[in-house]
């Protein structure tokens, strides 16, 4: 039965109990009662952070996480993107700002968060397209640095584009694991990518998981991906499942000297992670694995203290540090 909203001139057409209400005029209330965090340019436990606007029409922005304590004269630069099913979250939300935080602290890297357009008032692959805006707007800062001409004055000053990482977990690591596919071919100089680190990456498949399937936590992520997805698009779609017939060939991945994979054991992603992580191993030797043994997706975001949690930060710290993660893995 179509309910009606406060505004005449309007009425819900699907409601997401709690998240989001979606209304015949195409507008969209956020409904989550979500902690925010605001930047500081003052250092703050050790970070001090900003927010830069990369295109206002569109509402892309970044939030820059730059750690106090710096070793070295110069550090690697991360461009991470935030969960959320493609329909939630930003990075001032408690959550991400505050695993960036840490992830800044342990890896003594710049951590640079993306804000990306959100379904479903902009469905896939309008995330995509806003990653590889903001990888675009790193190489320009990298192209300005080496020219002394410019450069946001925290990358210029701090930023070794030599070293460069795309991190993303469920959601937002389909969205750099997208950005790396779609650059693969492209001149990135004066930008290195040394790496991928997928946490947990929203790949997704119409077959069920085989075993400890999550029947709740996948009819949610029907419903929202109902509205990511362009219309009429199942969950085979090549934007969201990278094993189909019809989506770009894995071998673009061999670009790059490091992909990690981090997978959640209980978690409906499961079997089609392990998959795709068997698949990309039988391309190219530079991909590692990382599994979270009686967690789920996610989890490293909500329960932080967690030995789990803090052993799968040490590891994508390890990958930034040193380009490589312990061998027991």
């Amino acid at each position: 039965m179509e309910e009606k909203s406060s505004s005449s001139s309007r009425s819900l057409i699907f409601q997401a109990p709690g998240i989001f209400n979606l209304y015949s005029d195409g507008t969209v209330d956020r409904l989550l009662p979500v902690p925010t965090t605001p930047p500081s340019h003052l250092f703050v436990d050790g970070v001090a952070t900003k927010d830069l606007i990369l295109d206002a029409t569109k509402g892309v922005w970044v939030r820059i996480f730059l750690p106090q304590k710096r070793r070295e004269k110069r550090l690697p630069v991360v461009l991470y993107a935030h969960g959320g099913a493609f329909c939630t979250g930003d990075p001032s939300w408690a959550l991400f700002h505050d695993f960036c935080h840490r992830m800044a602290l342990k890896s003594e890297a710049i951590w640079v968060s993306l804000n990306y357009r959100l379904a479903p008032e902009h469905r896939l692959p309008a995330a995509y397209e806003d990653g590889c805006l903001a990888f675009r707007w790193l190489r320009s800062q990298a192209e300005m640095q080496a020219n002394g001409t410019g450069a946001e004055p925290w990358l210029d000053q701090f930023g070794d584009f030599s070293r460069l990482f795309l991190a993303g977990e469920s959601a937002g690591g389909a969205v750099v694991f997208n950005v790396a596919m779609r650059i693969s071919e492209e001149d990135r100089e004066p930008v290195n990518v040394c790496g991928l680190l997928l946490v947990h990456p929203a790949f997704h498949t119409e077959a069920k998981r085989e075993s400890m399937m999550d029947d709740d936590g996948s009819a949610r992520t029907r419903a929202f991906y109902s509205f990511a997805l362009p219309v009429g698009a199942d969950l085979d779609h090549p934007l969201v499942n990278p094993l189909v017939p019809q989506a770009p060939s894995l071998n673009r991945l061999l670009s790059y000297p490091l992909v990690v994979l981090a997978v959640a054991e209980v978690d409906f992603r499961y079997d089609l992670t392990m998959k795709f992580f068997e698949t990309v191993r039988a391309i190219c030797e530079n991909v590692h694995l990382i599994i979270s043994r009686d967690q789920v997706h996610a989890f490293h975001l909500l329960d932080t203290d967690c030995e789990e949690a803090l052993q799968l930060e040490q590891d994508l710290a390890a990958a930034i540090c040193r380009n490589d993660i312990p061998s027991r893995l």
